[in-house]
């Protein structure tokens, strides 16, 4: 999996270890958070293209606002990374390319 990210320009996608693995490596990373805190789970020290839908996430599926939230506290409901939407990537990908 780090031969493969070696190559890469940037890495998308949600939590997870190749999320982790990209970051090591350094790579500007698009992570996709609707179900977990980016802030608790996220890419240490590189959170610039984070797409966090999180906190609305908690609203629409546990009618939670962020002060209710209990640190760790996730969302387990099928539909909540549907709340990140194509446009959010692609706005995160030119940014990439343009820095």
């Amino acid at each position: 999996m780090f031969s493969v990210l070696s190559k890469c320009k940037f890495y998308i996608g949600p939590d997870s270890g190749a999320l982790h693995m990209a970051n090591m490596l350094n790579l500007p990373i698009i992570g996709l958070y609707a179900t977990s805190n980016p802030l608790r789970t996220g890419p240490y020290l590189n959170q610039k293209y984070v797409i966090n839908k999180y906190n609305e996430a908690m609203l629409k599926f546990l009618n939670k606002e962020t002060n209710d939230i209990k640190w760790g506290e996730r969302v387990r409901d099928k539909d909540a990374m549907k709340l990140i939407s194509l446009n959010d990537v692609k706005n995160k990908i030119k940014e990439i390319i343009n820095s």
